[in-house]
C-alpha cells in the first residue's frame, strides 16, 4: 500500500500546518507533516525534505509506508515553485511507496490588502497547480478581496475548488478525498493524455531552448 502525499503551497501567516494538523488530530494512523529546508518548525512536529544539486534533487525523509496512510509536504517558498512541481514528480515516478494526492493552497487573507510585488504571477501559477485554494482569517476588510480572487478564477474556468476557512465544519473529507480538481497534468500518467496536454507541455513547466522556462514564477516570500 502507498502512502498518499498531499502538498501545501502557502503564503506566510497561512497557518496550515496547524489548521491540518487539528483537522486530523482523529485519524488513525495520524499523518506526518514533511516540512522544507528553511522551515523553524520544532522537530517533534514533523520531518524536514532537503534539495540536492543532483537528480532527485528532492529528497525526502526517512519514512515508513507501510505504516503511514498520508503525509503533507510543504513547498518552499525559498525555491522556483516549477522545480520543486517537477522534482517531487520525479520522485514518486521512482518510488511506488508514494503517491500524490491533493495539493492546497492556504492564503493567508490579510496578506490581499497589501500583497507583495509580482504576486498576481505567483498566485496564478500556484492556482494552476491546485486542487484547492483555501482562505484563512477572513474578515470584513479582505471579504471583497477573497471574492475577486474567487470570481477570477471562475470567469477562468480554474477547477479548483475554492474555500473559505473557518473554526470549525470544514469540509476536509470533500477536500482530501475527491477527485483532482487541478489544471496541470504534471502527476497524471503521460499515457492518458493527448499530447497539448503532456506534463513537458505544461505552460510553467515548458523550457526554452537555453533551458529557462517559458514562463517564470517569482520566488515573491523568499527568505533573505
Amino acid at each position: 500500500m502507498s502512502t498518499t502525499i498531499h502538498l501545501v503551497i502557502e503564503t506566510p501567516g497561512a497557518t496550515a500546518f496547524q489548521i491540518l494538523k487539528d483537522a486530523t488530530e482523529d485519524d488513525s494512523p495520524t499523518p506526518k507533516f514533511i516540512f522544507p529546508p528553511e522551515s523553524t518548525i520544532e522537530p517533534e512536529n514533523g520531518l524536514i525534505w532537503k534539495w540536492s544539486t543532483d537528480r532527485p534533487k528532492i529528497i525526502f525523509p526517512s519514512i515508513e509506508p507501510e505504516s503511514l496512510n498520508e503525509c503533507f509536504l510543504f513547498i518552499s517558498n525559498n525555491l522556483d515553485l516549477a522545480d520543486q512541481f517537477e522534482e517531487i514528480s520525479y520522485a514518486f515516478e521512482k518510488n511506488s511507496d508514494f503517491s500524490i494526492g491533493k495539493v492546497l493552497f492556504f492564503i493567508y487573507s490579510p496578506i490581499l490588502l497589501s500583497p507583495p510585488t509580482d504576486f498576481q504571477e505567483w498566485i496564478d501559477a500556484s492556482a494552476h497547480f491546485a486542487d484547492a485554494m483555501l482562505f484563512t482569517e477572513r474578515n470584513n476588510e479582505n471579504a471583497a478581496f477573497i471574492k475577486s480572487y474567487q470570481d477570477r478564477y471562475s470567469t477562468l474556468r480554474y477547477p479548483m475548488e475554492s474555500i473559505v476557512i473557518g473554526k470549525k465544519n470544514n469540509p476536509w473529507a470533500r477536500i482530501l478525498e475527491s477527485f483532482p480538481r487541478r489544471i496541470s497534468h504534471i502527476f497524471d500518467s503521460p499515457e492518458l493524455l493527448d499530447t497539448e496536454d503532456q506534463p513537458e507541455m505544461d505552460r510553467y513547466l515548458v523550457r526554452l531552448p537555453s533551458g529557462q522556462r517559458k514562463q517564470h514564477i517569482p520566488v515573491v516570500f523568499k527568505k533573505s
